[in-house]
């Protein structure tokens, strides 16, 4: 596989912005966590252009796809060399959001996979609390947490002794997008994977 390493695209006009857009704060994070629970309850939400956007079928087919991978579960083997989607990985550096880049690289190249950073204990860390972190923004803004809630691993996780995380994972595709980073109610539902 051959490895393309991409300029850096960051600067202090792209920092400053991208800190403005993520500039929300804890009670603020915290009635966006709370309306988004609202949101994925009745599946439906009003636009800014005053539209009903319909989430009922994306809730749906984003909890029906999910996969619960335990940590001893066997990793899939990697494509025969020269198989479709073997021959070459970019790697980027970008001072943007895990949505932004989602965004941007789904206009680019259609279906995206976003590594979730996710707390092992509990669904969504602590974005029902005000927490602001990468995760936090992901659930208050999409389906993700439809996905998540009821996973397995977060009780096993709090079971253990041993404060550390294992290597278990939940797959979610079809997640659908309904904010942008600073909160706002988008009029279309964007895709990733």
């Amino acid at each position: 596989m051959a490895m393309i390493y991409e300029p850096c695209v960051d600067g202090p006009d792209l920092a400053a912005s991208a800190r403005a857009s993520l500039a929300i704060d804890r009670d603020g994070a915290w009635s966006l966590g709370h309306s988004t629970l609202g949101i994925i309850a009745q599946g439906w939400y009003t636009s800014p252009l005053g539209r009903q956007v319909d989430l009922a079928g994306a809730i749906e087919a984003a909890t029906s796809a999910r996969m619960s991978l335990p940590a001893d579960a066997p990793l899939p083997a990697a494509p025969p060399k020269g198989a479709a989607g073997s021959g070459e990985c970019r790697v980027s550096v970008r001072n943007e959001s895990t949505m932004v880049a989602a965004a941007r690289l789904g206009e680019e190249h259609g279906r995206v996979l976003a590594l979730n950073m996710a707390n092992g204990a509990h669904p969504g860390g602590g974005w029902l609390s005000g927490a602001r972190a990468q995760e936090e923004t992901l659930c208050r803004s999409s389906t993700l947490y439809a996905t998540i809630e009821h996973d397995p691993m977060y009780p096993a996780h709090r079971q253990r002794e041993d404060t550390e995380s294992t290597h278990a994972a939940i797959v979610s595709p079809h997640i659908a997008v309904f904010r942008d980073d600073t909160g706002r109610l988008l009029d279309v539902l964007q895709r990733w994977m």
